[in-house]
């Protein structure tokens, strides 16, 4: 009777292991699939930030080109102004010398 007793108590203990164990793998397989869709949408993130830097550099080095553009437009037009004014000031001084 005793043997009986305690094979009862031990398949009563295996269970509760057994079911522990389950529920912990359970837990444990939600654990992974809500880290891998946090992993997913944090790629997909990922990926959109990096097309939006590529675009943002593309767009960065045309605004350069053209400021170094609009440089050297302002260069030639500031050269221009300083002509006419040398002109200006050659016709003033006629005008007054005639």
């Amino acid at each position: 009777m005793v043997l009986e007793v305690i094979t009862l108590i031990v398949l009563a203990m295996v269970l509760v292991v057994k079911y522990g164990t389950s529920a912990h793998l359970v837990k444990l397989n939600q654990q992974q699939l809500e880290l891998d869709n946090v992993c997913q949408q944090h790629q997909s993130r990922y990926k959109v930030l990096v097309t939006e830097r590529k675009a943002s550099e593309g767009e960065e080095r045309n605004i350069q080109a053209n400021i170094a553009k609009l440089e050297a437009q302002l260069e030639d037009v500031k050269s221009e102004l300083t002509e006419q004014e040398e002109r200006n000031r050659e016709l003033q001084d006629r005008a007054m010398g005639d």
